[in-house]
């Protein structure tokens, strides 16, 4: 039986309509290739990408950084790990969902049923649907996947209250499987004024890379705690991280009294 999570930001967050979500897309991640130094695009596929989740006109340039080096992978990935923060409803742990495909104006992508029956073994993780009926963070990743790697299953997971080491030991668990790339959704400092925000997204984005842990609070990252997990977990495994993109949406398309900071990284294996 098939059970599709339906687009709830479509039309909102980026446009509803799929030859102008398709357009919008392609042009982004064009102009971002264009931008990408030769020495970070000669590095291979990367492991794992750190992106922002706001409207596209605020932060898709800056995940376009990110997302633009899965262009032409030989081969692509198996499965994408998708991890973001709850926005909208508390729960305690990691969600999963019982859906067989999560949809957009594109098309549907497939979960891989088969990862996240496993997943849901390991501890903090539970089956919990209303944690991505309305959420946002996953669903803004999901056109640029679409554009970039097609039909590749996902496996879907919101974080709600769940500690740094409950999402360190999943990451983990993940970084053992080979051909599993994973993304982590959390946007950088909210409602600063640009140069306050300017200031502190460089710390974060300074912590984010740092060859040693440096954990994050929640004026840092919204995502702080799927993204500190992530981060225990990569320093643990030896993957090196760049900063790709650092704006936020004063430079982007709004103003600038109080603005939203965005990042985008990426993360190689040694």
């Amino acid at each position: 039986m098939t059970n599709v999570r339906l687009p709830a930001v479509a039309g909102v967050f980026y446009p509803k309509e799929p030859d102008t979500l398709l357009a919008m897309v392609e042009k982004m991640l064009e102009e971002a290739l264009l931008k990408t130094p030769p020495a970070i695009t000669s590095r291979g596929t990367p492991r794992a990408l750190v992106v922002p989740h706001a409207g596209f006109l605020y932060s898709g340039p800056i995940a376009a950084s990110a997302y633009c080096l899965l262009s032409k992978l030989n081969p692509p990935p198996a499965r994408v790990l998708l991890l973001g923060p709850s926005h909208r409803i508390f729960f305690k742990g990691i969600a999963t969902s019982t859906a067989t495909s999560f949809g957009t104006p594109l098309g549907e992508i497939p979960v891989d049923r088969t990862f996240v029956d496993q997943m849901e073994t390991l501890p903090g993780i539970d089956v919990y649907d209303p944690a991505h009926t309305q959420e946002h963070s996953i669903e803004v990743q999901l056109p640029f996947l679409e554009v970039q790697l097609g039909q590749v299953p996902i496996i879907p997971l919101v974080a709600g209250e769940a500690s740094d080491s409950i999402v360190a030991r999943i990451i983990t668990a993940v970084l053992k499987i080979p051909e599993t790339l994973i993304v982590i959704s959390t946007d950088l400092s909210h409602y600063l004024p640009s140069g306050q925000a300017r200031l502190l997204d460089a710390r974060t984005a300074s912590a984010i890379v740092s060859p040693e842990y440096r954990p994050l609070d929640h004026q840092m990252a919204c995502g702080s705690h799927p993204l500190n997990g992530f981060l225990m977990a990569a320093h643990e495994a030896g993957l090196k991280g760049e900063i790709l993109d650092l704006r936020n949406s004063g430079d982007t398309s709004g103003p600038n009294n109080e603005v939203v900071g965005y990042g985008s990284f990426a993360f190689w294996s040694p």
